[in-house]
């Protein structure tokens, strides 16, 4: 028997990431996008994009598709179409990311998978958006900021890109994936929704040092094409 409820959510809501609040406060211009409330930016997106550039920042990610995939026998190389990130959390467990343009592709390709499945090995889908909050750090400094926060090998060779890992943070679970931008490194960083604004804060604070901004969607768009 196999089960899916990623077709479940076909017609999405409007909905706000556990974020929106403190990053109003910080000053925030907050819009619509793929019926999320997001932080467009904070100031300039140029002036955000290049902060990156030269040290690190931080944007709120908590908008992009997630599924949880649990499958005994997966495949170790289980890929998708697309954009489709297939982070292994562990043995039968993965959690698969996209953009929120791919979103009704990759539901559907999962939903096949799990039909196609056989009865002695079942497959389950399941639509976590919102469970998880997801935040990307970016450039140069990034790996300094991890460092502080979590005993992590973050070489080449221990996380290259498209990899990931889980760790603690003040005892907090969280899934660390390296997911570069074209010219920068970059981590993203998940957690429980309920963790949102204490790891938002967290990371921010390891970051203070090394003149961490906050970034928004402009900026992202801007770092994501050059």
């Amino acid at each position: 028997m196999t089960m899916s409820n990623s077709s479940a959510v076909q017609n999405p809501v409007r909905r706000r990431s556990p974020l929106a609040e403190t990053l109003e406060a910080l000053g925030a211009k907050l819009g619509d996008a793929h019926d999320w409330d997001v932080a467009l930016s904070f100031g300039s997106p140029n002036e955000e994009a290049e902060a990156v550039r030269q040290s690190v920042g931080l944007t709120d990610l908590s908008r992009i598709p997630k599924f949880d995939l649990r499958a005994r026998n997966l495949d170790p190389a289980f890929a998708l179409d697309g954009d489709a990130r297939v982070w292994r959390q562990r043995r039968g467990q993965s959690l698969v990311t996209c953009s929120p343009e791919s979103r009704a592709s990759v539901a559907a390709q999962l939903d096949h998978y799990a039909a196609s499945a056989a009865e002695s090995s079942p497959v389950y889908v399941s639509d976590v958006t919102p469970v998880y909050a997801a935040l990307l750090l970016a450039g140069p400094r990034g790996a300094a900021v991890i460092r502080k926060l979590a005993d992590l090998d973050l070489s080449g060779e221990a996380l290259p890109n498209l990899a990931c890992t889980q760790t603690g943070i003040h005892h907090v679970y969280a899934l660390v994936a390296r997911e570069d931008l074209p010219s920068l490194r970059a981590y993203l960083i998940f957690t429980g929704r309920e963790y949102a604004e204490w790891l938002w804060e967290t990371v921010m604070h390891a970051g203070h040092e090394f003149g961490m901004q906050p970034f928004g969607s402009q900026a992202h768009e801007i770092l994501g094409a050059s």
